[in-house]
């Protein structure tokens, strides 16, 4: 963790170091092809499928034979066979239509930020004052200004909320003991659209389609533990992290008789309610524990409630009991508040590892916003998918009609 306090307003300057080439030729090989609106090609269409030799028809019957049978043939298959000696084409089977690649695309956004951002690439998230500071007051707000970092969490730390705990000592240490306005969760340096619309409704509750935003704590969930109670008729024990009033949870759910059908369930609650988890439906004696991490609706808002709940804990007063949070970059006022102190998050190749290693949405839709903000000047996803669209067909070489990228 690196926690440092700050004096006067800085500036950072990165150098993209070019050293993907390793990810690229993983890449080159791997792309995959999803479906949207046709481009026209900058590579020459790739040929038909070849049988001039009496093995590659052998090859073909086999194949065809394969995905004809039973349940295989509903399905639909794109399959390309090269001789890997020669590269020469032996079989292909709707090898050019768009399919879902799922998880395969986070090798498109990783590589891009291996090339574009380089492994010293940092995030920073800024605690800003409104006000002057005497005598152990900030005369204005406290402003928590993200910048995409999606690690603040206790993923590399002792606890969930310890980035938040060495701010508000950083700031204890600078002698303020009382702020005289409000903490603002400021995300305005990214678009305020944090969710795609062709994102499934029931997977909004989840964290694989968590909200995507520039200011965000604990993958923009609260992580949730069930067991069954201790007979049935009894409800579950659910316990949630962390403990916030930012959210309230709701257990509905009844513990049942051992081999029962595990049905319980969580949700939003009634229509219109907000920070609210409910957990229903049946947990039968003997169940293994059930991990949950719930998806919140409003990530500069919970992260903004739960550093204001680090700073009480920490000794430091708020007048205003309410956390504000700002959208929109005419509306912040970073650029013109003195910075008190600025956490820099674990260097790219860790914020990577969650991607390719536990195939992490949340952190791979943090990191397409990044780039486009980063390079392209927009935190947005458009932005990051026409960085990541150039990425594939100017640095690795693919035929800009074979995909389509939409998160």
């Amino acid at each position: 963790m690196s926690i440092r306090s700050l004096s006067a307003p800085g500036v950072v300057r990165r150098l993209a170091r070019p050293w993907a080439a390793a990810a690229a030729l993983l890449l080159a090989a791997a792309v995959p092809r999803v479906g949207q609106a046709p481009r026209r090609p900058n590579v020459a269409p790739p040929p038909p499928r070849v049988t001039h030799r009496a093995q590659d028809a052998a090859l073909a019957a086999r194949i065809d034979s394969i995905v004809s049978r039973g349940p295989l043939a509903r399905a639909h298959w794109g399959i390309e066979v090269r001789d890997a000696a020669t590269g020469r084409a032996l079989y292909r089977r709707d090898a050019d239509r768009h399919f879902m690649p799922a998880s395969n695309l986070k090798l498109v956004v990783a590589a891009a930020a291996a090339r574009y951002l380089g492994p010293d690439f940092r995030y920073r998230t800024t605690i800003y004052g409104t006000g002057p500071v005497r005598d152990g007051v900030l005369h204005g707000d406290l402003v928590l200004y993200g910048r995409g970092d999606p690690t603040i969490s206790g993923r590399y730390e002792a606890r969930r909320t310890s980035i938040f705990e060495a701010l508000a000592d950083s700031l204890a240490a600078r002698g303020i003991r009382r702020v005289a306005g409000a903490v603002v969760g400021d995300e305005s340096h990214w678009e305020a659209e944090h969710l795609r619309g062709q994102w499934e409704r029931y997977d909004l509750l989840w964290w694989y389609a968590a909200p995507v935003g520039a200011l965000g704590f604990n993958d923009n969930c609260v992580d949730i533990l069930a067991v069954p109670g201790a007979a049935p008729g009894q409800p579950p024990r659910i316990t949630a992290e962390p403990t916030s009033r930012f959210y309230t949870l709701d257990n509905r759910a009844v513990t049942v008789a051992a081999g029962r059908p595990q049905t319980m369930d969580f949700d939003r609650g009634e229509p219109g309610t907000f920070g609210h988890a409910r957990a229903y439906g049946e947990m039968p004696l003997g169940a293994a524990q059930r991990h949950e991490s719930f998806a919140v609706e409003d990530p500069a808002r919970y992260a903004a409630t739960v550093f204001r709940e680090v700073l009480a804990a920490r000794g430091i007063a708020m007048d205003e009991p309410a956390v504000r949070v700002v959208s929109d970059p005419a509306r912040s006022a970073a650029a013109r508040a003195t910075p008190l102190a600025e956490h820099l998050s674990q260097p790219l190749p860790k914020v990577l590892a969650p991607i390719l290693l536990n195939s992490h949405n949340w952190f791979a839709e943090q990191l397409l916003k990044t780039l486009g903000r980063e390079v392209r000047g927009s935190g947005s996803w458009d932005a990051g998918l026409a960085l990541e669209r150039d990425f594939l067909v100017r640095e690795v070489g693919v035929d800009s009609s074979a995909f389509v990228l939409v998160d």
